[in-house]
Parts: C-alpha cells; sequence; structure tokens
C-alpha cells in the first residue's frame, strides 16, 4: 500500500488537477501523473461505465503525453473478465492493471471508482505553446452530460446508444496525431466543459481562443435535450466560473449552456498550425474520430473581462 506522506511515495499528497491536464507528481526514476474518478452507475451496466470512466480518466494523461501504467477499478462485476474489457479498451492489459472486485455488499455497490498512474511517453505534450493564427481542433463531439442526465432519468436512451461508441473510445491515438503535428498545446475536455477547456488553453499561452459554435461536433440527440432541459448545474457553475471571459457573440442561452456543459469522456482540445490542421483532421478521421476545426488562437488585447488571455469568444 503507497503512503502518499512518506518522501519515496511514488504518489504526492493529492492536488485536484487543472481543466483538462492531469495532477503530475515526481519520484526517483522521473514524472509521473495521477488522476482519480468516481461516478455513480447512472442505470448502465457496471462495464459500459466503467469503460466510459476508464476514457475519462486516462484523457488528461494522454494529453500530458503520458501513458497508463496501473490502472485501478473499484466496480461491482459479473466476473474479472468485465475488469479486462474496462482495461483493455483503453490499452491497458490485464498484466497491467490492479483489479479490486467489489460484492454487492461492500462499500458502494452502485458507484465506481478508477485510478489511472500514468508516466511519460517520450516528450511531454504541451500546454502553453498556442500561438496566433493556431487552429483550435476538437477530436470528439459534446454533449455527454446532457446524455448522461437525460439517460439517468429515462429520457435519452436512443441517444445514448448513438453516443456510447464515442465516449468509450481512448484519446491515446488523438494524443499520438497532436504529438504527430506537433500541436502547441493539448488539453482534455472534462468537468469545465468545452468553455472551460478552450479558457484554461488560452490562459495557458497569453491568448485568447474564439469558437464558431455552428462547427463544434454534438452528439446526436444532445441538443434537443438541452431544450427540453435547460441549463444543469454543471454547466451553470462553468458559466459562473469564467464570468466576464466568455463573450457569447449573441448566441443564445443553450449554445452557451451546451459549450459549458461538462463531459464524461470527452475527447482533445489542442492548437495546431494553419499548415497542418489539415493533416491532423485527416489523421484523425481515418482513425475513427469526428473531429473538426472549431476556431482559432487570437491575440490578447487587454486585461480585462473577453480582451483579457484565457478569454473565449463565440463568433
Amino acid at each position: 500500500m503507497v503512503d502518499p506522506s512518506k518522501p519515496e511515495s511514488p504518489v504526492a499528497a493529492p492536488l485536484p488537477p487543472p481543466a483538462g491536464r492531469a495532477a503530475v507528481s515526481r519520484r526517483a526514476s522521473g514524472p509521473i501523473a495521477v488522476y482519480s474518478r468516481s461516478y455513480p452507475l447512472l442505470g448502465l451496466r457496471p462495464v459500459e461505465m466503467g469503460r466510459l470512466l476508464a476514457a475519462d480518466i486516462t484523457a488528461p494523461l494522454f494529453a500530458v503525453g503520458a501513458e497508463p501504467e496501473l490502472l485501478v477499478v473499484s466496480m461491482p462485476l459479473g466476473s474479472l473478465d468485465d475488469a479486462d474489457d474496462v482495461l483493455i479498451g483503453v490499452g491497458v492489459g490485464a498484466e497491467g492493471g490492479e483489479i479490486v472486485v467489489e460484492s454487492p455488499g461492500e462499500a458502494i455497490p452502485s458507484r465506481i471508482g478508477l485510478v489511472a498512474i500514468g508516466a511519460p511517453s517520450g516528450a511531454p505534450l504541451p500546454s502553453d505553446r498556442a500561438r496566433v493564427g493556431d487552429v483550435v481542433i476538437l477530436t470528439k463531439p459534446i454533449g455527454t452530460g446532457v446524455l448522461l442526465e437525460a439517460w439517468a432519468r429515462g429520457d435519452a436512451s436512443d441517444s445514448m446508444d448513438a453516443a456510447l461508441g464515442s465516449m468509450m473510445t481512448s484519446d491515446r491515438v488523438a494524443a499520438s496525431v497532436a504529438r504527430q503535428v506537433g500541436a502547441g498545446a493539448v488539453f482534455a475536455v472534462g468537468a469545465a466543459g468545452l468553455l472551460g477547456t478552450a479558457a484554461a488553453l488560452g490562459a495557458a499561452a497569453g491568448v485568447r481562443v474564439t469558437i464558431d459554435p455552428a462547427e463544434v461536433p454534438v452528439a446526436q440527440g444532445a441538443w434537443e435535450l438541452v431544450g427540453m432541459s435547460g441549463r444543469s448545474a454543471g454547466a451553470a457553475a462553468v458559466i459562473e466560473v469564467l464570468g466576464g471571459l466568455v463573450d457569447d457573440g449573441g448566441h443564445d442561452a443553450d449554445f452557451v449552456t451546451m459549450l459549458a456543459d461538462p463531459q464524461l469522456a470527452g475527447g482533445l482540445l489542442m492548437s495546431v498550425t494553419a499548415d497542418r490542421s489539415g493533416e491532423a483532421l485527416s489523421a484523425l478521421a481515418a482513425e475513427g474520430f469526428f473531429a473538426e476545426d472549431i476556431g482559432e488562437i487570437v491575440a490578447a488585447s487587454g486585461a480585462d473581462g473577453a480582451d483579457q488571455p484565457g478569454a473565449v469568444l463565440l463568433r
């Protein structure tokens, strides 16, 4: 058992990671990345939610250029084959993951918890080298938070079935493409939604991010659900935190809500030079990703509101 209080421990005292980037600790052999998540089943089969959550928690590892070396799974399992399916789905073989089997009478059988520990694979992917004129690419459709909330209410069975394949897809290949094309910044889209992740990307490089909502890929059925249910608590929290950093460009509340919706198993957001964006999109499409060029990097022109670094402008 690792004792985080000891200096020689590979895991430092837990700190919340910034939006879309894994928390990085250090040990004698080099840096490691640690990320953890717990989530209710929401009516999905344990193995389905396990695969979604595994894709979710490994995304920030891939975004920093790490590979998952250990994936600890705590979930109610029908068999060890279920755990193998969760692990192999994100590229961690059974021999590379520790399986914690939780019987129905122990802990909280209606939840799944995972901890991913990764180690660098080559040079780290950058977070702060986005430059003015770069193209902003999103590798997966958003709307997963809206779909999961609706699924839990019993309102999104058809839409959820269509979205599961994309959500379960590991972001490993997308991170490899980012490395291939020399991306200036790479972030995983997660609890901060697309808006919060874009703001983090811009702030890290001292620039602003423009987004064309019409170009943002959205999961099937998600728009209708936003119109039915209105702004989720998660989206409202993201919008409140960002405050004046967002210029909504006159778009209605549903557009802003969708872009702020917290994502589970979201894609990667990356900045790529304009001359290599086509290469990135082609490579992602060849691997089955529904990636899109959704905006560009522009200069920060002031110190306040939508003019400052980290501001997000909707076209």
